[in-house]
């Protein structure tokens, strides 16, 4: 999976972090308007965003899902992170399931 991921955030007024953190949003969409990728030397104005699993060191068995932050130019990976949408669906879905076992106890 790979989509565009702009630089510049645009959050409404009253929706979102505190105003100092879009601030520092501002700051940093301002830093990365003007960063150029260390390994083609282009300006970078947005990510690509990538799905991809990892692992523990040693342990291929159980992975986690990332997303890494591409070079819309080379792909060369400028960061990376577990996939927070991922691990929040999957906590979301386990929660249904336990509260629809419980339910079901229940009746």
């Amino acid at each position: 999976m790979a989509m565009a991921l702009p630089t510049h955030g645009s959050l409404s007024a009253g929706i979102g972090p505190g105003k100092a953190a879009i601030n520092a949003m501002s700051a940093w969409g301002s830093f990365m308007a003007n960063a150029k990728c260390p390994k083609c030397g282009k300006l970078v104005a947005s990510f690509v965003l990538e799905s991809m699993p990892a692992s523990p060191a040693g342990d291929n068995k159980k992975t986690f899902p990332t997303v890494a932050l591409t070079c819309p130019s080379c792909r060369v990976v400028l960061g990376a992170q577990i996939d927070p949408v991922m691990v929040t669906t999957d906590a979301v879905q386990r929660l249904v399931k336990t509260l629809q076992a419980a339910n079901a106890k229940k009746t």
